[in-house]
């Protein structure tokens, strides 16, 4: 299944729901109301979209896995090299964490077990792919760029990446809380992003 298009109006409604999870409200109790109003908005407009609070939610969560995946297409393509595509990807992270992985995590805990997580698996095959073709594109820049040795094959390069940017994460997720002293490594943003390019640099070179 192909990934949803979504209309101006769609987008309007769920930039309503990412505004109140921002907020911090609990969307598992959130009205229907609540919604159309901090998306500026009727309830019977908002209706003319969606049939339920749990379609509203379902949706945002989509576009928010289309919106990252698209901003990383977007990312790709102004990359000349793969170095650079290193430390823009590392800044997306960075953006990422700080401003709306926090939002996402909430939707997608608001959403309730059965048909709702059916569909989001219909449609996990495209967002796969799309994931899957940015890796790829990114391991033949990686080669083109000599950063990616030239035998370097696709599931190791994926793997790496994954674990990688994975640590770096949640390394930065582990930043907005208060760490024991044992873990200070992992404070510092420039520490922790010089040690995620040497990893790469030691496991892809």
């Amino acid at each position: 299944m192909q990934p949803h298009s979504f209309t101006d109006r769609e987008i309007q409604i769920f930039g309503g729901v990412l505004q109140l999870a921002a907020g911090g409200c609990d969307l598992s109790q959130l009205r229907v109301q609540e919604i159309a109003d901090a998306a500026g908005m009727g309830k019977g407009t908002l209706y003319e979209y969606f049939r339920s609070k749990e379609e509203i939610l379902l949706g945002t969560f989509l576009f928010c896995i289309q919106r990252e995946l698209d901003a990383l297409e977007a990312m790709m393509d102004s990359c000349p090299d793969f170095e650079v595509l290193c430390e823009k990807s590392l800044d997306y992270v960075s953006d990422l964490i700080e401003t709306r992985a926090s939002s996402c995590r909430l939707i997608a805990l608001a959403l309730r077990p059965g048909a709702s997580q059916e569909r989001c698996r219909a449609f996990a095959p495209g967002y796969c792919r799309r994931l899957q073709e940015l890796l790829q594109r990114s391991l033949e820049l990686g080669k083109r760029s000599r950063f990616v040795r030239q035998d370097c094959e696709y599931p190791y390069f994926a793997y790496v990446i994954s674990s990688v940017y994975l640590a770096f994460a949640n390394a930065l997720l582990h930043q907005k809380d208060e760490m024991p002293p044992e873990f200070s490594f992992l404070t510092g943003k420039d520490t922790l992003r010089a040690y995620t390019q040497s990893m790469l640099k030691s496991s892809l070179g």
